[in-house]
Order: structure tokens, then sequence, then C-alpha cells
């Protein structure tokens, strides 16, 4: 439990845990309490510059930046900011892939 979330925003949090999947949901909380922790300042004071410093210190993998945007844009929601969330998962390190086609596959090109 983060002292930078206050009452309010907490139970906000909890009313969104008690609906959908469960599991999942307290996993995004959990998630955005970490970059709330990061960033050490409460949620409404947390903008594009803070999320940004927490994705370049953390360097995660693309499916991981995945779930952190998930918990970035339920931030936003709750704190009914206008506008769509910053994305960082970009620029966050993915392996490359060369892709090979089947053999006796179509290759496209």
């Amino acid at each position: 439990m983060s002292v930078f979330i206050d009452r309010d925003f907490r139970h906000a949090l909890n009313l969104y845990c008690t609906k959908g999947n469960k599991r999942s949901r307290k996993q995004t909380v959990k998630r955005l309490e970490r970059i709330v922790e990061f960033v050490r300042r409460p949620p409404a004071q947390i903008g594009r510059k803070q999320i940004a410093a927490f994705f370049e210190a953390k360097r995660y993998a693309a499916s991981t930046a995945r779930d952190y945007e998930t918990a970035i844009r339920l931030l936003w929601d709750l704190l009914k900011r206008q506008g769509q969330p910053p994305r960082f998962s970009d620029t966050c390190e993915t392996k490359d892939v060369e892709f090979k086609p089947r053999e006796g596959g179509v290759e496209t090109p």
C-alpha cells in the first residue's frame, strides 16, 4: 500500500477491482502502485514526463510494457484526464526475430 495514494483514489481502485476479471484487475492495480512508488508523487501529479522516466529506468520487455500501459490507461480514466495516455512501449527493448516462412508456404513480400 502506497503512502502516496490517498483514500479517495484507493477507493476508486478498490471499486475497479470488484468488477470483471478480478485477478487481472488486481495485477493492473499493483502495476499502478509500482508506478506511483517509483515516481514518489500522488497519482494526480503523474504526467507524461514521469511515465517516460519510469519506462526509461525499467526497460521492460514489450509484453510487460503493454501491461503497464494498461495500468497507465486506468490512471488516466480514474483521474478523468482528457486525451489518450502516453505510450512508451516502442522504447522498450524488443528482440529482433527474423521471420522464416514454412516450407511450401506462400512467402509474402
